[in-house]
C-alpha cells in the first residue's frame, strides 16, 4: 500500500512538471505576451466577471487585483494541463501500453491550449513539451527507481522549457518591447535632445524640497490598463482610422503622424479609480502631435457630438467632442520612445480629464452623432469627464524642530491659484508654499537658445509644501483652490472613487513625538 500512495504521489508530481511544461513553454513560444493562452483566459473570463466583482478588485485590492487573477489562472492552467498526466495513465493502465501516455497527453493539452484562446505556435510547444515530461513519466509504474523518474521529468521539464524560449528568441516571438524599430522616423536630435535637457532642468528646478516625495516630473508613472499582457505593435505596423461621421476620414500610419509639427508637454494624469489621497496621479514630459494637426484635412458632421477612441487591446472609450480639440497623440516619454505598458507606439492624451479616456495603442477615432458606453462606462462607472481638483498629503516628516508636510495637487485645465493647509482639523487656513507650474508647450524645433519657459502649462500637477511647529498631536487637513476661487469640495461620495471619481478634502492625524 504504502509502494502504491508513493507512485502516487510521485505521478502527481510528475504531472505536475508536465503542466507547468506545456504552460510555460506555450508562453515562451510566444513571448509571452497576448498570444499565451493564459492571458487569452483571463481575458475571457474577466470580459464576464460580474461588475461588482471587478469594482471591489479596483477599488478594495488596488493594482494587485489583476497581477493575482492572471496568477490564479496561471495555476489553473498548470493543473489542468498537468492532468492530462493522469488521464494518459488511466488510458494506458486501459489499453495495456505505455505510449497512450505521450500520445494522450499531446492531444489534449494542444486541444486545451487551442479551446483557451492559444495560438498554434503555443499549442505545438506547449504539447510537446508536456509530452516530453510525460515520456518520462511513464517508468513510474513499471520500475522501481521512482525518485530517479521524478527528477528526470523535472529536469526534462526545465530543458523543454528552455528550448521554447530559445526558439522564441530566434523566431522574434517576443516582438518590441517599447514598439519601436530600428529605422524608425524620430524626431531625436541635437536640438531636441538640448530642448529636452533644459526642459527636465526647469522642472527639477521648480521641484520643491520635500522629504519623502517625487518631484513635479514622475520615474515611477502608475500604469492602469484592462490586459493581463498588453498589445505589441510595431511603429512600422502601426495605423491610426479617423472615421464616422466626417467627411474625408483617413488611415495614417506612424511616418505620416510625425511629419506633422511635433511638440513637448508637460502632461499630468489620474486614474478615477484611486482613493482620494491614492498615489495614481502622475506627470510626464511627453513627445507628440496635437490631434488638432490631423484633423485640418477632415470635415466633422454638423451632427458630430461625440467621439469614440479605440486601442488595438479592444478598449473603447466615448466622450464629448469638445474635449478633442486640445488633444495630443504621444509617442515619446521622458525623453524615450513611448513604454509598451504607457500605449506604444502611440497613445492619446486628453487634458483635464480622467486617466481612462487616454486610450493607450490608440487605433481609432471615431465621430460620432449620438453618445454610446465606453468600455468602463458598461461597467457602471463614469469617468469621461474633467478630472476631480485634488490636494494630495504623501509626506509627513516630524525628524527636525518643525513638522514639513507636503504633497501634489491638480486641478486639470481649470489650472490652481494655492492649496491651503489646516493644522487644527479645519477651523483654521494657511496657504501653502506652491511651486511655479511646468512650462508650457514646445515645438521640438524650437531654438534652444530662445526658449521661452514662462508660459504655464495647460494640463500638469504641481507640489506643495508646509513647515510650521507644533508640540502636540493635531489633525492635518489640505484643500486645493482653483484659479477662479472656486474650493475644493470637502467631500462627496465618502470619498470613494465610484462611480465618478473620488473627491473630499485629506486629513491625517500628526504626531510630533512620533
Amino acid at each position: 500500500m504504502r509502494r502504491v500512495d508513493r507512485q502516487s504521489r510521485e505521478t502527481l508530481v510528475v504531472a505536475a512538471a508536465a503542466g507547468s511544461a506545456a504552460t510555460v513553454a506555450a508562453g515562451a513560444a510566444v513571448g509571452f505576451g497576448r498570444p499565451w493562452f493564459v492571458f487569452a483566459a483571463v481575458r475571457w473570463i474577466f470580459a464576464r466577471t460580474p461588475d461588482f466583482l471587478v469594482r471591489f478588485g479596483i477599488t478594495e485590492v488596488g493594482g494587485a487585483a489583476q497581477p493575482l487573477f492572471a496568477v490564479g489562472v496561471g495555476v489553473a492552467a498548470v493543473g489542468l494541463l498537468g492532468a492530462t498526466v493522469l488521464l494518459g495513465v488511466r488510458v494506458a493502465d486501459r489499453v495495456g501500453t505505455r505510449a497512450a501516455v505521450p500520445a494522450t497527453v499531446v492531444v489534449t493539452q494542444a486541444l486545451l491550449v487551442l479551446a483557451a484562446g492559444g495560438t498554434a505556435p503555443a499549442a505545438v510547444a506547449g504539447s510537446l513539451a508536456g509530452t516530453v515530461v510525460a515520456l518520462a513519466s511513464t517508468d513510474v509504474r513499471d520500475t522501481g527507481e521512482d525518485r530517479r523518474t521524478v527528477l528526470r521529468a523535472l529536469g526534462t521539464a526545465g530543458v523543454a522549457v528552455g528550448v521554447s524560449g530559445l526558439f522564441a528568441r530566434l523566431s522574434g516571438g517576443g516582438g518590441s518591447g517599447d514598439g519601436s524599430e530600428p529605422g524608425t522616423v524620430t524626431t531625436t536630435g541635437v536640438e531636441s535632445d538640448e530642448l529636452e535637457r533644459q526642459l527636465f532642468e526647469t522642472a527639477e528646478g521648480r521641484s520643491l524640497d520635500v522629504p519623502n516625495l517625487e518631484g513635479l516630473v514622475s520615474q515611477n508613472f502608475y500604469q492602469v490598463d484592462i490586459n493581463a499582457a498588453d498589445p505589441r505593435t510595431r511603429r512600422g505596423e502601426w495605423e491610426l482610422e479617423i472615421a464616422g461621421a466626417v467627411d474625408g476620414g483617413q488611415t495614417l500610419d506612424f511616418a505620416g503622424l510625425v511629419d506633422h509639427p511635433t511638440e513637448y508637454r508637460f502632461v499630468s494624469l489620474r486614474c478615477v479609480g484611486e482613493e482620494v489621497n491614492g498615489e495614481k496621479l502622475d506627470t510626464a514630459l511627453w513627445t507628440g502631435v496635437p490631434v488638432a494637426a490631423l484633423l485640418s484635412d477632415v470635415t466633422l458632421d454638423d451632427e458630430v457630438t461625440h467621439v469614440a477612441a479605440s486601442a488595438a487591446d479592444g478598449y473603447t472609450m466615448d466622450f464629448p467632442v469638445e474635449a478633442l480639440e486640445d488633444a495630443f497623440l504621444a509617442f515619446g516619454m521622458n525623453g524615450g520612445p513611448l513604454p509598451q505598458g504607457h500605449g506604444a507606439p502611440v497613445r492619446l492624451l486628453v487634458p483635464g480629464h480622467w486617466g481612462e479616456i487616454n486610450v493607450k495603442w490608440i487605433t481609432e477615432l471615431e465621430f460620432l452623432t449620438e453618445e454610446i458606453d465606453g468600455y468602463w462606462e458598461k461597467r457602471g462607472w463614469h469617468g469621461t469627464g474633467p478630472v476631480h481638483t485634488v490636494a494630495k498629503l504623501h509626506t509627513v516628516d516630524t525628524s527636525g524642530p518643525s513638522v514639513v508636510v507636503g504633497g501634489h495637487a491638480y486641478a486639470g485645465t481649470r489650472k490652481l491659484d494655492r492649496v491651503e493647509i489646516s493644522t487644527d482639523g479645519g477651523d483654521n487656513w494657511e496657504t501653502a508654499t506652491l511651486s511655479d507650474p511646468l512650462p508650457s508647450r514646445v515645438p521640438t524645433d524650437a531654438d534652444p537658445s530662445a526658449l521661452d519657459l514662462s508660459d504655464p502649462a495647460d494640463d500638469a500637477a504641481r507640489m506643495w509644501r508646509h513647515e510650521y511647529v507644533a508640540s502636540e498631536r493635531h489633525e492635518v487637513v489640505v484643500r486645493a483652490v482653483e484659479a477662479d476661487g472656486t474650493v475644493q469640495p470637502r467631500e462627496e461620495g465618502e470619498g470613494k472613487p465610484f462611480p465618478s471619481g473620488a473627491t473630499g478634502w485629506v486629513s491625517q492625524t500628526v504626531d510630533p513625538s512620533d
